[in-house]
């Protein structure tokens, strides 16, 4: 298999649990803080990485490594930002909505992808930041 395709096919199959588990959350209406939890580990999950990520791009592309490691620290800076005005849960869910679309700007304005992955992320951000906006009606 071409590494063009590997890259689509686990950037594409680690939406799964973006989809999945906010359907899992509206279905159980009663009984969704458990999916909650799960929902919002796999997305802190999947950000650490994306940042890290970008910490290495950013070494190999010899550009400032300090943006990556700032944004790796969003979340929880926004968290406490948001938490003063809503509840825990979803500070916890716009403040990882805020931050995947951070990221996405960052990288969208700081790497030069091939054409390809740029739609792949625009995608991959767009489902992500949509979950995370469903996740917080369905709450």
């Amino acid at each position: 298999m071409p590494q063009k395709q590997k890259i689509q096919l686990l950037g594409y199959s680690g939406l799964l649990p973006f989809i999945i588990l906010p359907l899992l959350m509206l279905l159980n209406e009663g009984n969704s803080k458990n999916i909650f939890e799960w929902f919002f580990v796999y997305s802190l999950l999947i950000y650490i990485f994306l940042t890290g990520s970008f910490w290495a791009l950013s070494i190999l592309s010899k550009k400032e490594p300090t943006y990556p490691i700032l944004l790796f620290f969003l979340p929880l800076l926004s968290t406490a930002i948001f938490s003063s005005i809503l509840n825990q849960e979803d500070s916890l869910i716009l403040a990882l909505l805020a931050s995947f679309f951070v990221a996405y700007l960052y990288e969208k304005n700081v790497f030069d992808h091939e054409v390809y992955y740029q739609q792949m992320r625009l995608i991959l951000s767009t489902v992500v930041m949509i979950s995370h906006i469903w996740i917080l009606i369905i709450n």
